[in-house]
């Protein structure tokens, strides 16, 4: 009777109460009739059915208001805000050498504008080089990551840049945190299993382009320049330790997008050459007949190679080691040709840039604009990974002040983020709608943003980065539509 009666004082509504008092009285009932020994068969059939029907009554109403409500409380005690006296940090992730030490300080520069007004600290994990990250020396990175993650009330994660190392980072993140990470990689959705993290609540986003996305837009450009009868090499850097290289994933987007690679090949008119990361340009003879022998050649690699090669070979004292310079693509590596050509003269005109950090800012006056002109003097394509994270900088720290204002916090404490405040500030993140100073970011239900595009860039001398059509690059002739 005492269980009946707690479970009871659960039930509000007038079927509920009503069952539980005919149970009782019913139940008080049969114990009066057999007490007084007055007990014949019809007379306690009929009781005993009437008490069946409202215990049905009693139970339908248990089951159909009181545990569905104590449920819906469960849910919302899961997803309350807790608080912590750890201040909230910002991980970057990225190798401290080539491009890392400035995606590094666009963050840094980032958080000390957009947070300054909060006490978010950024912890930086650069231990480890590119060619250490790339070949899978990353025990210690991810022991770093791992003692974070851990330990730290982690807000957020900006990076990994290395294609190769991204999938273990995301692995650790989701694991251990599920902290809203943007990727600073291209590495491509289906190399990353991005959907299936994003479906079990690790919220993923990327600002830049990936080079799925990158594969099905030159894809396109391959396409014309073979219908124009082009010839079209592709330069692929080899991977290490049985792990894909940058340039061979990248490469495998091509291919797949481009659906007649292999007719194309089996014409003569696309080849493809290896080499390995650090090959001395210098002295190197093999790849020479192989750049003599295309239109087009598309770089495919991360790392110094590029450099050197535009030194050797696009130098303008040194023109004598091709006897035919094949047109020179690649992609983000304005950051190291600047300062090589601001130290002599080269065949600018023979070289192309693709970024997708949006140059063309002229046209421009947004808030961001101008305060990362204001730190960095200029936007170019040198400064794309300063740009990005500087972005990635921004929309954190919007979205940590808007989840905050949203909360009482205690004083001395701050928001523990668990999955809990990973997941709103996961929602809050994903409705941003912003210019940029890399471009328009808005990011799609798949946490990437669409909005991203494509240039190609000439440098002049007197000018600097000059954005140029595709069509120019292959000559006049139709369908060059979206390449």
């Amino acid at each position: 009777m005492k269980e009946l009666l707690k479970i009871g004082s659960e039930v509000s509504t007038p079927l509920g109460l009503g069952g539980l008092i005919a149970v009782i009285l019913f139940l008080l009932l049969r114990q009066v009739l057999k007490s007084s020994g007055q007990q014949s068969e019809i007379i306690m059939r009929v009781v005993n059915g009437l008490f069946l029907l409202s215990f049905s009554i009693f139970a339908f109403a248990i089951f159909t208001f009181v545990y569905p409500t104590k449920q819906d409380i469960d849910d919302n005690e899961s997803t309350e805000i807790s608080f912590t006296t750890k201040k909230p940090i910002i991980v970057g992730v990225y190798p401290n050498d080539l491009f890392g030490p400035y995606q590094e300080l666009g963050l840094k520069t980032g958080v000390e504008h957009f947070c300054k007004n909060s006490d978010i600290r950024v912890l930086n994990i650069n231990n480890a080089s590119v060619k250490e990250l790339k070949s899978n020396e990353v025990e210690q990175t991810l022991l770093s990551l791992e003692s974070a993650l851990r330990s730290q009330n982690v807000l957020a994660i900006s990076g990994p840049s290395i294609t190769e190392f991204t999938p273990q980072v995301i692995a650790k993140n989701a694991e251990i945190s599920k902290a809203s990470m943007f990727v600073t990689s291209a590495a491509p959705l289906n190399y990353l299993n991005w959907k299936n993290y994003r479906s079990q609540n690790t919220p993923l986003f990327r600002i830049s382009s990936g080079i799925d996305r990158r594969g099905e837009r030159i894809s396109n450009f391959l396409k014309q320049a073979v219908l124009k009868g082009k010839k079209v090499g592709f330069l692929v850097e080899q991977g290490t330790h049985d792990k894909k290289s940058f340039g061979e994933v990248f490469f495998d987007e091509i291919q797949f997008y481009y659906k007649d690679f292999y007719i194309a090949q089996g014409n003569g008119l696309v080849k493809t050459a290896s080499f390995s990361r650090g090959t001395d340009w210098k002295n190197d003879t093999k790849h020479i007949s192989f750049f003599e022998g295309v239109d087009l050649l598309f770089y495919l690699g991360v790392g110094n190679d590029y450099r050197d090669i535009v030194r050797e070979f696009y130098s303008i004292p040194d023109s004598k080691k091709l006897k035919r310079r094949p047109l020179l693509i690649s992609w983000m590596h304005a950051h190291s040709l600047e300062p090589l050509f601001a130290s002599g003269d080269f065949f600018f005109e023979d070289l192309v840039e693709i970024t997708d950090l949006y140059i063309s800012a002229d046209d421009i006056k947004s808030n961001s604009h101008s305060i990362f002109q204001s730190k960095f003097q200029k936007i170019s394509p040198a400064m794309r990974d300063q740009a990005f994270s500087f972005d990635a900088a921004a929309i954190i720290c919007d979205a940590y002040s808007k989840l905050i204002t949203m909360h009482s916090i205690p004083a001395g404490h701050y928001i523990n983020f668990d999955s809990a405040a990973n997941a709103k500030l996961a929602s809050l993140i994903e409705s941003v709608q912003i210019q940029g100073v890399s471009g328009d970011i808005g990011f799609g239900p798949d946490g990437e943003n669409p909005r991203t595009k494509l240039s190609y860039l000439r440098y002049k001398k007197s000018h600097g980065w000059q954005e140029v059509k595709p069509i120019l690059l292959l000559g006049s002739f139709d369908a060059m539509d979206d390449i």
